[in-house]
């Protein structure tokens, strides 16, 4: 009986190392599923080297220094980054080697205008569409900015149970894209000045007027004929007798028409003042000579 105790306590003992192991082992693959895996741990961010480029943004849409006739527009860019990656390699056991990579990628893409009180971000990994509605009348400018991240080099390694913890650092590189354009939805207001509804006694009569924006055309319109474009203010000359009517048209940017109100005026005959004068000269002259042939018939009477 005396020869069974060792052998029971060495079962005992065996029993509760078994235990011991089976718990620890159970411990260390809750904390690491897979003991042979290597953890990247990110270890804080450096300044962007020299030289390295930053995301490239592309604008599809709308064209840069347009015009727009609506307050709505879709905004559609393109965006790539191709930033170093970094490869770590390592051996499990006796011939498993292990390559643990760590790649760059754009981190994100967001928006800032003129007339929003705050970003809008966007989905990097997607195509980027936005549509903004309600956009104001008169030019804006909007600056598109994307941000890539990426992996800088490897500090160290440590023993993480049968694994290993990876530390590196990286770096944000950051691009943007300023986009201008005008909306515009209101055609051009013009008036005419010099012109008003009366009888002209002149075959040439000035033709000035004033629009209230920058245009890319102007041109008026006389008795309903073809426009006739012009740079400014001009003159209707060699007008014929009669009625007339004239309207100015002005398109600006956007390709608004504006027109001014149509004027209606007449041209007459001037007045023949050089006749008159000269009929006047002549009859002047006439009594004239009366007059003195009656004083001198009147003297050889009275003699």
């Amino acid at each position: 009986m005396r020869k069974r105790k060792p052998f029971a306590s060495t079962v005992v003992l065996l029993l509760f190392f078994t235990a011991f192991v089976a718990a620890t082992s159970i411990k260390l693959v809750q904390a690491n599923p897979n003991p042979f895996q290597t953890h990247r741990v990110y270890a804080g961010y450096v300044a962007a080297p020299r030289g390295v480029k930053p995301p490239q943004i592309s604008l599809l849409s709308p064209i840069n220094q347009s015009c727009h006739s609506t307050n709505n527009i879709a905004f559609s860019v393109n965006v790539s980054f191709s930033g170093k990656s970094l490869w770590y390699t390592t051996i499990y056991g006796l011939d498993k080697t292990v390559r643990v990579p760590i790649n760059s990628y754009l981190r994100a893409v967001y928006f800032e205008a003129d007339w929003l009180e705050s970003s809008i971000s966007t989905d990097p990994n997607q195509t980027i569409n936005l549509k903004l509605n309600g956009i104001p009348e008169g030019k804006h400018n909007m600056v598109v900015y994307a941000v890539g991240w990426s992996p800088n080099r490897i500090l160290y390694t440590k023993s993480y149970g049968l694994g290993k913890l990876l530390y590196y650092n990286g770096y944000n590189i950051t691009s943007c894209l300023s986009i201008t354009f005008t909306i515009d939805t209101i055609p051009p207001q013009t008036s005419i000045l010099s012109l008003q509804n009366v009888t002209y006694s002149t075959v040439d009569v000035p033709l000035n007027f004033t629009v209230n924006e920058a245009v890319s055309e102007i041109a008026y319109s006389l008795d309903g004929q073809e426009n006739v474009t012009i740079t400014g203010n001009t003159t209707l000359t060699d007008l014929s007798y009669g009625d007339h009517n004239v309207t100015v048209y002005a398109t600006d940017m956007c390709g608004h028409v504006g027109a001014s109100e149509t004027i209606y005026f007449t041209i007459t005959e001037p007045f023949p003042t050089a006749s008159v004068t000269a009929a006047s000269v002549a009859s002047v002259a006439v009594v004239s000579m009366v007059l003195l042939v009656y004083f001198k018939k009147r003297k050889r009477c009275g003699t």
